[in-house]
């Protein structure tokens, strides 16, 4: 996304709501800042990755790295800060080669792409560690 996508969200939810919300841009690698930036936080609002299924094809590692690697880290924070919660983006893409619809989350096929597999493997992380 964009930072700039925030500005309909800054209009919508008024200057006083506003004013308690904190965006950080960051490396989410990085698990010293993520838990500098939790240790504070009641609530956390995890939308970092490294999208697009072409670039993850291309750099598997890279995709595999941020979307994984970086998601650990901030489960890592999150839990040692004592957040009341993580909330988090997946992606419709976990549900793979599963052509049904409407889309079930009880249904999951296979993932078609590195970046698919990332999101899952995240999926499967909270469900291990929370």
């Amino acid at each position: 996304g964009s930072k700039t996508n925030l500005d309909k969200v800054k209009e919508e939810v008024g200057r006083k709501n506003w004013s308690s919300f904190t965006f950080f841009d960051e490396d989410i690698r990085n698990r010293k800042i993520c838990s500098r930036l939790c240790s504070k936080a009641d609530y956390v609002l995890h939308q970092a990755a490294l999208g697009s299924v072409p670039r993850s094809i291309k750099d598997p590692q890279l995709t595999h790295d941020i979307n994984v690697n970086g998601f650990i880290s901030i489960l890592d924070a999150v839990k040692e800060a004592q957040c009341k919660r993580l909330i988090f983006a997946s992606s419709s893409s976990v549900y793979g080669d599963d052509r049904s619809l409407p889309k079930n989350e009880s249904i999951v096929g296979d993932p078609l792409s590195p970046y698919a597999t990332t999101k899952k493997i995240n999926e499967i992380f909270i469900r291990s560690l929370w």
